[in-house]
């Protein structure tokens, strides 16, 4: 599983590095499906943040997060899969998981210059 879920990662980012551009995404094009995926990706960035280079806390988070979100990592594959044929649809989810983790880099970064 660990090096299915790498597989995924390692493409994932090569998605986003390939079709990123500056205009803001439109969210409400998002289906609960498209919308789901976001959150699950976000999560995964976070958590290999987190676990850094141990490995038994990283599937433990992953493991924590596809519980979460009634995942796993075939539907990861699938959906990833269903996308990559789509480039407006691939561009749009990427846009979303890079503003949803810059807010997240912002708030840290405001809570840490605040204490």
């Amino acid at each position: 599983m660990g090096k299915i879920i790498a597989l995924i990662l390692v493409l994932a980012i090569a998605g986003a590095a390939a079709v990123l551009l500056t205009r803001s995404p439109d969210t409400e094009q998002l289906s609960p499906r498209d919308d789901r995926f976001t959150n699950v990706f976000v999560d995964m960035a976070l958590a290999r943040e987190m676990a850094g280079n141990d490995l038994d806390s990283l599937r433990i988070l992953y493991g924590d997060i596809f519980d979460q979100y009634d995942v796993d990592s075939l539907w990861l594959y699938d959906y990833i899969t269903e996308i990559s044929g789509n480039t407006e649809k691939h561009k749009l989810i990427w846009d979303v998981i890079v503003e949803k983790l810059d807010s997240i880099n912002n708030t840290v970064d405001q809570d840490t210059t605040t204490d």
